[in-house]
């Protein structure tokens, strides 16, 4: 993050470099250094989740760098989510693509008319590392709302107990 400060870069630029620079979510939970070699198995199912990445960014029309490390990252997410038995096709993953640019077009709103490139990449870190586990909890309670409504448990929302 400090290139983004230290090299005259545009906004874009500045943006990119901050956004590159910051933890990948992954849903991969153990240390990849004392992993053993994949299988020929988990190497095809690599490869599926590589191809399905690829799938979803093209049918978004999403302009991604080939050197982005979400890339990867989604990749290796579906891939665990594949050997635990889940599926998900690039096409079952459109809805949650076009949730995200609509997010992302939120996220950016903001940053309209700052200059400042320090400013700017500080407004990007706060807003991506502070501000994702807020999204992240709204989507978790927006699925507790959603669980009550299927099952008709609305005794449950206010946390008392039915007296029967």
């Amino acid at each position: 993050m400090l290139e983004a400060v230290d090299r005259p870069l545009d906004a874009f630029e500045t943006l990119g470099v901050v956004h590159h620079a910051l933890p990948v979510p992954s849903a991969e939970t153990h240390d990849k250094g004392d992993e053993e070699p994949e299988g020929a198995a988990d190497e095809v199912v690599s490869c599926g989740a590589a191809a399905r990445v690829e799938a979803l960014i093209e049918n978004m029309g999403w302009q991604i760098s080939d050197a982005s490390p979400h890339r990867p990252a989604l990749a290796e997410s579906l891939a665990a989510l594949s050997r635990l038995g889940t599926d998900y096709t690039a096409d079952d993953l459109i809805p949650y693509a076009r949730l995200a640019t609509a997010t992302a077009d939120l996220d950016f709103a903001p940053f309209e008319g700052i200059e400042d490139r320090i400013a700017l990449a500080e407004r990007a870190v706060v807003l991506t590392v502070l501000f994702e586990p807020v999204v992240r909890l709204l989507r978790r309670l927006a699925q507790e709302d959603a669980n009550h409504r299927r099952h008709d448990r609305s005794a449950c929302r206010t946390g008392e107990q039915s007296a029967e």
